[in-house]
């Protein structure tokens, strides 16, 4: 049987340059979605973390914003170089609540990992994702240790470079094409 898989455009990921420790969280972050829902993991990860830098991409409502108002926040909005934008982090923060198991995408997992940025979740958000190559906490204490743990640029590059080989042999948008392609022409 073959499989289709998710994939992205390796070409229009490059590898992080960040050296200092910038963390990015991919959004939305309004009401009714996972991130929104994970609000308290977040808030006390980010305050016990006041020397770390966490970037927030994507739509934000005001609530969410005003649950952060440390000064190691930035919040972004929609910002149209998404691609530069998360290369300048150098690792994705990206806690599930217990309940989304299935819910969401997962597609920022594949672009963080395509720009060689490990990646920290929860185990709601490891699900369909290889798990020996993501950094995973139920907790904000487990997650706070997760984080100041990257702060070896040494490991943080190791895992980046080993995610970006999953995405290159396994989620790569051009062989998935291909795949899909031959799958359609089987059936006609």
């Amino acid at each position: 049987s073959t499989v289709i898989r998710n994939g992205i455009f390796l070409k229009n990921y490059s590898p992080t340059t960040c050296s200092n420790l910038r963390v990015a969280l991919v959004g939305p972050f309004i009401r009714g979605t996972i991130n929104f829902d994970a609000l308290h993991l977040i808030k006390q990860t980010v305050k016990d973390l006041p020397n770390i830098q966490f970037v927030f991409i994507g739509k934000t409502d005001e609530f969410f914003k005003n649950n952060l108002t440390f000064k190691n926040c930035e919040f972004l909005g929609m910002v149209n170089n998404y691609n530069e934008i998360l290369r300048n982090c150098n690792v994705l923060f990206s806690p599930y609540p217990k309940h989304a198991i299935y819910l969401g995408s997962k597609n920022k997992f594949l672009e963080a990992a395509a720009c060689e940025m490990p990646i920290i979740t929860t185990s709601s958000g490891a699900i369909d994702f290889r798990r020996d190559l993501l950094l995973v906490g139920d907790t904000s204490t487990e997650l706070i240790k997760l984080i100041k743990n990257m702060n070896n640029e040494n490991d943080r590059r190791d895992l980046g470079r080993n995610l970006r080989t999953e995405i290159e042999k396994n989620y790569n948008a051009e062989i998935e094409i291909k795949k899909l392609i031959k799958l359609y022409k089987e059936f006609m």
